[in-house]
């Protein structure tokens, strides 16, 4: 099955993977987030790494100028300004909020990316 091409980005630099190595890499990446938001142990090292892998592997799927990472990036409440008393333990809490909806938006960009790929988005819509 030969994977469709997509059209680059207008800044002149399109996707560098195919739609089908890329919706595996963010539905892989994906679970990885959700595991990390559910862990009430994980830090912001952590988190940080998986954001910035995030990026990585949005540019490569759609080009460096789509706007998907940026809206993976800014999602979630994102609780940014704190009082000097809050606990530590809110914060992190927050900020696993936002990396659970940062992992749950990469569904849309999963879902445009099926688009290019033959045959797997109307299998998915037979299921139901």
């Amino acid at each position: 099955m030969a994977n469709r091409k997509r059209t680059p980005a207008s800044s002149g630099q399109g996707p560098t993977i195919d739609a089908t190595s890329a919706i595996s890499a963010l539905q892989r990446h994906k679970q990885k987030g959700l595991e990390l938001a559910s862990d009430a142990e994980s830090d912001s090292t952590a988190r940080g790494d998986w954001y910035n892998t995030t990026r990585v592997i949005l540019a490569a799927a759609f080009g460096p100028e789509s706007e998907n990472s940026g809206n993976v990036m800014s999602a979630g409440p994102h609780h940014q300004i704190y009082h000097y008393n809050t606990p530590q333990s809110v914060m992190d809490a927050h900020a696993r909020d936002n990396l659970r909806a940062a992992a749950t938006m990469l569904n849309s960009c999963i879902e445009q990316l099926q688009m290019w790929v033959p045959g797997i988005l109307s299998h998915q819509f037979r299921k139901f």
